[in-house]
């Protein structure tokens, strides 16, 4: 097995990875790009609204709860089985929680996010994601926090988007895949119940 494949497998990048494009506009200077005008603005839902409670992954949980919670009963770990508990309630309660509407622009000047904007030189590049039940629109900034931003919108707006972000940011036409991704896709394809 070659290194190259074992570092595309961990998503380290330098082995054999293709380049991105560099954006149109690398040297966005805010100073230099005049008054702020707004190219396209809609609201939208906060996050992407998911279906995590499948039939296949509540039969994988509870499998997997009630081996964990016989083991430590037997090892009289009440607490922790409190703590897991609460995870699972609070994982629960966080996912049945219906997304607010926010208001989604951009402008000459970046991306704003519920009025937070993001400069066009913070951002990186653009993808469109199916991860979802309906599809998103996911930008990556240059900051580990947040490191992506997702913003939900209309079908009929994917077109428009995408005319507009190329302006400034590289499209990709597949969603980059870290070491986290595969492990979780390898892991969840292996315990299927």
């Amino acid at each position: 097995m070659k290194l190259s494949s074992i570092a595309n497998y961990l998503g380290i990048k330098g082995f054999n990875q293709p380049t991105i494009d560099p954006p149109v506009n690398p040297n966005f200077d805010l100073e230099k790009a005049g008054p702020r005008k707004i190219l396209l603005s809609w609201e939208g839902l906060a996050r992407p609204e998911k279906k995590w409670f499948t039939q296949k992954f509540i039969r994988t949980a509870l499998v997997v709860l009630v081996i964990v919670g016989l083991l430590l009963v037997l090892m009289q770990e009440f607490f922790l089985i409190i703590v897991i508990a609460s995870v699972i309630f609070f994982v629960y309660a966080l996912s049945h929680a219906d997304p607010e509407i926010i208001k989604y622009e951009i402008s000459t000047h970046g991306v704003t996010y519920n009025g937070r904007i993001y400069y066009w030189n913070d951002l990186k590049y653009f993808f469109f994601s199916t991860s979802t039940d309906s599809e998103v629109l996911v930008i990556d900034t240059k900051e580990p926090l947040p490191g992506r931003i997702f913003l939900t919108f209309k079908p009929e707006q994917k077109e428009q988007l995408k005319e507009l972000l190329l302006q400034y940011l590289t499209y990709l036409d597949q969603e980059p895949q870290t070491f986290l991704d595969k492990a979780y896709k390898n892991i969840a394809d292996r315990f299927s119940f």
